[in-house]
């Protein structure tokens, strides 16, 4: 048994619906069962110490290993990871036969660094952001209600009562999540030129900075969930664009609980350390994890020339929106005559279908040059930006612009993807 990790994941992860404290440990077969047992036997131990008996446990089998799961309040995430990881080096001691730690003096440990993280203030405020249908965002440094426009925020150690809130100035404002193998941070550069084209204010994070409208305000690799928080706290922001790379999924979870729409280029690609899952089929899993922001009725953008994810699509509950260089594809041949909404290319033109009504919006001639030529990855990432924004509402005279534009702030900026 080897401990890769022990970590918090802050968002909604394929462990969770909330956050959580993770222990991550690489077993054989015949290890799994056995330590399972055993950290959640000393887990249930520390828990019951620690006043914390409500806390639940659970198992999540990997490819080779395991994550083992504990919840914790909002206002206990670094204490719950102490337990988990003290719970870890535990079993270790059960299992070898060692010395086992200091079970007392542990737990004396524990229950202050529990006294000190506890923030009522955080519990309550959280509970009111859920009773005004509005998002709540947390980290050490601060907690908010609302998004963009509509946000407020204040240090995690002196917040308001929830009374004196100006709840009617809080709202959210729409959230796009892009996740896949391919393409990403040229999709949302694409679908943000698209949204300023529409006289919104766009904001996005990117493995390359993070954007707002035309100013670029932070440089190097924005794509994760403490970017993201960063972004959606400024209050100049309208429409936030996110990146959701597979391994900010799977070591944070999602940066925001829902969204207005998502968008996946692909879930085709071999798995990799720095990737975290093990097999395809968990980095599938990771990367579909985007689709748990969205509701029933939040449109879902899908790339229909990758077999695995048109595959994988019967399991959605938003509606689809799929996307396709070829329309004589068998998939979106299949997709048209079922009469949903798919973005490609016919006769030179960018546009769309529903059924036998085809719109052409852009002459594939005049997309923007900066960022893409006649190829089909080009077009493809074209395509789902588009469909992207149109999902979000942008009109297609905001789509013509947007694909037209000049170069986006980041190229002007000498950024690259």
């Amino acid at each position: 048994m080897e401990l890769v990790d022990c970590r918090r994941l802050t968002g909604p992860s394929i462990v969770s619906d909330t956050p959580c404290a993770v222990v991550e440990a690489e077993l054989t077969i015949e290890e799994t069962e056995p330590v399972i047992a055993e950290w959640t036997r000393q887990v249930r131990r520390m828990l019951d110490a620690t006043g914390w008996s409500k806390e639940m446990t659970s198992a999540h089998r990997l490819n080779g290993g395991v994550m083992l799961v504990l919840s914790a309040p909002a206002d206990g995430l670094y204490a719950g990871t102490e337990i988990a990881e003290w719970a870890w080096q535990a079993t270790g001691a059960a299992r070898s036969g060692d010395e086992p730690p200091d079970f007392d003096a542990d737990a004396q440990a524990l229950r202050r660094v529990i006294a000190d993280e506890r923030n009522p203030a955080l519990i309550a405020l959280a509970a009111a952001a859920r009773a005004h249908d509005v998002i709540f965002l947390a980290d050490e440094e601060r907690a908010s209600v609302g998004l963009g426009t509509g946000v407020r925020s204040w240090p995690a150690r002196a917040l308001p009562a929830t009374d004196d809130v100006p709840w009617k100035g809080v709202h959210d404002i729409p959230v796009a999540l892009i996740g896949g193998s391919q393409g990403k941070t040229t999709c949302v550069r694409l679908a943000a030129a698209i949204v300023n084209a529409a006289g919104k204010r766009a904001g996005y994070a990117t493995n390359a900075a993070l954007t707002i409208g035309d100013e670029v305000i932070e440089r190097g690799d924005c794509a994760d969930a403490e970017s993201a928080r960063d972004l959606l706290r400024e209050r100049r922001l309208q429409i936030a664009l996110l990146e959701a790379p597979r391994e900010e999924l799977w070591h944070r979870g999602l940066p925001v609980p829902r969204a207005s729409a998502a968008l996946i280029t692909g879930i085709t690609e071999n798995p990799a350390a720095e990737l975290g899952a093990r097999s395809a089929q968990e980095l599938a899993d990771v990367t579909w994890l985007v689709t748990r922001a969205l509701g029933s009725t939040q449109a879902l953008v899908l790339n229909a020339d990758d077999p695995a994810l048109v595959a994988r699509a019967t399991r959605a509950r938003s509606p689809l929106v799929w996307y396709g260089v070829n329309p004589e594809s068998p998939e979106i041949a299949t997709q048209i005559e079922r009469g949903a909404m798919v973005w490609t290319v016919r006769d030179g033109m960018l546009g769309h279908q529903r059924g036998r009504q085809w719109r052409g919006v852009v002459p594939t001639t005049e997309l923007m040059r900066s960022a893409l030529d006649a190829s089909h990855h080009d077009l493809s990432n074209a395509l789902a930006a588009a469909a992207l924004a149109h999902a979000l509402g942008m009109p297609e005279r905001a789509i013509v612009a947007g694909l037209r534009s000049r170069e986006p702030a980041e190229a002007r900026a000498g950024i690259r993807a």
